[in-house]
């Protein structure tokens, strides 16, 4: 079938694409973890089939896999806001956990776990669009154990100007924020010069999805974009009770949804009033 240009914060995509190519995967979960932590080989434990529905995030997990090492990591992308997505993580941090004794091991042979999350949201009270979590000893801070360990990525904070991507993470969570913006021919210096994300790049352009898959990823963009539009339905309605603190705060919500729906940006300036710089921003 004809191609399309694959955005990557799209669950079903990110899964697609990741799951197929190792390397990205490899480098992506290098970039967030500590030297300790990197992986050499990785084994996917959930691996995509055809047979999901449409409409439905088509699995509990996005991606679980298994470095040589032994240790287990979940990596999740969330592309709407979810108020409750503190303790959702922690449940798919406890079910990679837990799943490990099925087989009637030991909990001797239980293996560190790490949670990675890409959200296309704010969800922490932090600055950086970087945070990592461990259990720890609220006293003295000394590390209760290491099998737990949970990262979050927010991508609307990851910052515009060039002068800040200066490392893996940096480019990677560039490259996840802002992909549909550019090409493998567009894509700025600080980007290209990595191979990885250039291949990235090549590979979301590039790849051709049969007619099963064309469906999936078009039934979650009909999605996101519904979810759009039940947004600009709340804020005019907000608008027409004349509530102005909600009328602010809705437009910004319509905007960011409206942009990873691949709505024009000058399409989603004219129902919000807001500017092309306000919405690139977003």
């Amino acid at each position: 079938m004809d191609g399309i240009k694959l955005i990557p914060r799209v669950d079903f995509a990110f899964k697609l694409i990741f799951e197929q190519n190792k390397d990205l995967l490899m480098s992506l979960i290098n970039a967030v973890v500590s030297e300790k932590d990197q992986v050499k080989d990785i084994e996917v434990r959930n691996p995509y089939t055809r047979k999901e529905t449409t409409y439905e995030k088509f699995a509990v997990l996005d991606i679980k896999a298994q470095a040589t090492n032994g240790t287990y990591y979940n990596i999740e992308v969330q592309v709407t806001d979810d108020l409750h997505y503190d303790k959702r993580s922690l449940y798919y941090w406890a079910k990679v956990y837990s799943e490990q004794l099925i087989a009637g091991a030991g909990y001797s042979d239980l293996k560190k776990t790490i949670g990675i999350h890409v959200l296309n949201f704010s969800l922490l009270e932090e600055e950086k669009y970087h945070n990592e979590f461990h259990v720890m000893n609220v006293d003295n801070g000394n590390r209760f154990s290491d099998m737990l360990e949970l990262h979050y990525i927010e991508l609307p904070k990851v910052p515009e100007e060039k002068q800040h991507i200066v490392n893996g993470l940096d480019r990677w969570s560039a490259f996840l924020a802002r992909a549909e913006r550019y090409t493998a021919a567009t894509l700025p210096d600080e980007l290209s010069g990595d191979p990885v994300i250039k291949k990235a790049m090549e590979v979301f352009e590039t790849t051709r999805l049969d007619e099963i898959e064309r469906n999936t990823y078009e039934g979650r963009l009909k999605w996101l974009r519904d979810e759009s539009s039940a947004l600009e339905t709340k804020y005019l309605q907000g608008k027409a009770e004349g509530k102005a603190e909600g009328k602010a705060e809705g437009k910004a919500e319509i905007a960011k949804a409206m942009k990873l729906a691949g709505i024009p940006v000058a399409q989603i300036a004219e129902i919000t009033g807001l500017s092309v710089e306000a919405i690139e921003g977003k």
